[in-house]
Order: C-alpha cells, then sequence, then structure tokens
C-alpha cells in the first residue's frame, strides 16, 4: 500500500470539511489501496488527532469485525 496516492484527496476532504485532520483508507480504487492522513497541525501527542485517532479505529475495527463487511456510518 503506498501512502502517498490519495494526499491530494485527503487534503480535499479535510479542506471542504473544515476538519482538523482526516484520515482516508482505500481498498480497491483505480489507482489501488492506500491511505492518507492530513492535519492541520503537528501530529503531536498532545493534538486532538492523537488522541481521537486510536478510538475512531478501535470502534471502527470493532464495528467491521461485528457487521463482516462493515457499513458506511459516521461517529461523532
Amino acid at each position: 500500500m503506498d501512502a502517498s496516492i490519495y494526499d491530494s484527496l485527503c487534503a480535499r476532504v479535510l479542506n471542504e470539511t473544515q476538519a482538523s485532520a482526516v484520515m482516508l483508507v482505500v481498498v480497491g480504487g483505480p489507482k489501488g489501496s492506500g491511505y492518507s492522513v492530513q492535519a492541520l497541525e503537528a501530529l503531536t501527542e498532545s493534538c486532538d488527532f492523537a488522541k481521537e485517532a486510536p478510538r475512531l479505529l478501535r470502534e471502527l475495527a470493532d464495528h467491521l469485525e461485528g457487521t463482516r463487511g462493515g457499513s458506511r456510518g459516521s461517529t461523532h
């Protein structure tokens, strides 16, 4: 998986959503599978992203394991 092939799309989502950070994971896209992480501030332990990302990823993993295929959703 190439971490940079979806950087421009991730940056666009960050801009359009006005979020402080975005994690994008693409599986089986036209450019292949990949991921990108974009954040407005440096990814340090003190930033919101560093605090929220592990919880969100665990919640997503639990959801996918529970549904065995998953669904589109939003966590708040």
